[in-house]
């Protein structure tokens, strides 16, 4: 039987990104032009956007902590920095992540058809070490954060 080892050495965040690059099963589709394999660009938006609807049932299923951070990103839904998102919130990488989770965890349980097909409110860009969000979803966000359901 072979046997494999593998060394990962990082912080916590680059730790986490080459796992699940790791664990996530290669594209199927061959890189188109201009393109190598490997390469790895910012996702497409998904094909079935978000309605304001489905934003604000996730909003209310989510914590407080999740809120803020979902609220910060919708800032710069470009592009928001992993490093400024964590010096503006106060956080480190792998705290973040776990409060985002449960973002995860509603988007599945308010539109399942969506979140199976790739659909989500946030992408974490870990070549390019930023998170983006839809504008479309980044304004609903906002909307509700100012309305004052952010729960602080």
């Amino acid at each position: 039987m072979a046997k494999v080892t593998i060394t990962i050495e990082g912080n916590e965040e680059e730790i986490r990104g080459t796992l699940e690059r790791l664990l996530t099963p290669p594209a199927t589709a061959a890189p188109t032009e201009g393109e190598t394999a490997g390469e790895s660009e910012a996702p497409a938006a998904p094909a079935e956007g978000w309605t304001p609807e489905e934003i604000e049932a996730i909003w209310e299923q989510i914590t407080p902590h999740s809120r803020r951070i979902l609220a910060e990103i919708a800032k710069r839904p470009q592009g928001y920095p992993f490093e400024d998102l964590q010096k503006v919130l106060g956080l480190a990488g792998l705290p973040v992540a776990g409060r985002l989770s449960s973002v995860g965890f509603a988007e599945r349980r308010v539109a399942p058809q969506k979140r199976s097909s790739g659909a989500k409110l946030v992408t974490r860009d870990y070549r390019a070490r930023t998170y983006t969000m839809q504008p479309e979803v980044a304004e609903v966000i906002r909307s509700l954060a100012q309305s004052g359901t952010d729960g602080e």
